[in-house]
Order: structure tokens, then sequence, then C-alpha cells
């Protein structure tokens, strides 16, 4: 069942082309967000910017009433892999990626909603490109800023993304 529903909705990312409100729709109801109550909120027409809002919930908060820090990280973990593979299916570039390491520093604990933006900079998408189009691989590092709804920083920290074109090979 498992692997029939993975496969369904990989085909059904595939058929349509490229629609950032799509997606967005489609990420709002995927089940491991659904039930951490992460909720993208809007999502940029070129695909570079995503805000999210991690709603505080009794499945979310711990026994001091505050936010779980695995709550935290997954709802940082996908959305920078994410962004970019939007942004490639959109420019019809192949790519293969994944999240390599993550690192979050908890400054305060989360009593409220939290918040946080997904910002590629149209620099580093060139960048991203650039390694993709010469089928080439890289590694590239988003910073991750997480506030509470008044402002307040709750937690930072970094993402690094490793992602390669299909058909790149190592030299051997």
């Amino acid at each position: 069942m498992r692997r029939f529903l993975s496969e369904w909705l990989h085909r059904w990312m595939h058929r349509y082309p490229s629609n950032p409100q799509r997606f967005l729709r489609l990420m709002r109801y995927y089940p491991p967000f659904f039930i951490q109550r992460v909720i993208p909120l809007s999502i940029s027409e070129d695909c570079l910017t995503l805000h999210v809002k991690i709603r505080r919930s009794l499945l979310t908060q711990n026994l001091w009433k505050s936010t779980f820090g695995g709550t935290l990280l997954a709802a940082i973990d996908p959305w920078y892999a994410l962004l970019i593979w939007q942004r490639c299916r959109q420019e019809n570039i192949p790519i293969e990626m994944w999240v390599e390491r993550v690192e979050l520093q908890f400054l305060r604990p989360g009593r409220a909603d939290m918040y946080f933006t997904c910002h590629i900079p149209p620099e580093m998408w060139a960048s991203i490109r650039s390694t993709l189009l010469s089928r080439s691989k890289g590694r590239y590092t988003f910073p991750i800023h997480i506030y509470l709804g008044e402002g307040t920083l709750c937690a930072q920290g970094e993402q690094t993304v490793y992602l390669r074109h299909p058909e790149w090979r190592p030299n051997t």
C-alpha cells in the first residue's frame, strides 16, 4: 500500500506542469505535515520563497507546554529541497537531491505558533542552475530562522542540501 501511494504521488506530481499554488495545496494536506500541524502559507511564483506556519497543538507540545524539537526539525526538513525541485520542474532541469544535514539551535521554548521563511537568493539559484546544467554536483547551505508569532527568534540553524544532475558520475 505504501509503495502504491508513493508511486501514485510521484505520477500525479509529474503529470501536470509545475504550478506553485497546486504544490502549496498538496503540501497543506500531505499527511506528515497535516498531523504535525505544519502549514505552508504562501509560495512565490518563481518558487524561491515559501512562508510556513507551525501551529501549536496538543499533538505537537511536550510536557512543558512547548513545541517538540522534533516537530521543528520535521517542519523545516524538506522545504529547501522541495523549492529547488519545483524551480527545476519549471525550467525542465533534471535533478537528484536530498537533505544532507540539518543543524538547529533552540534559543527559547516555543509556546505559541511559530513561523519561518525559506528563501533562495537569485544568485544562489543561478549557481544551482549552472551546477545542474553542467551535469555536476554541489552542496548548498541555507539559513534557518524560526520565530514566534510576535517576532521573537525561537530557533536558528542551517540546512545543507546535496544535489546533482542525474547523469553525473564520479571520475573513476
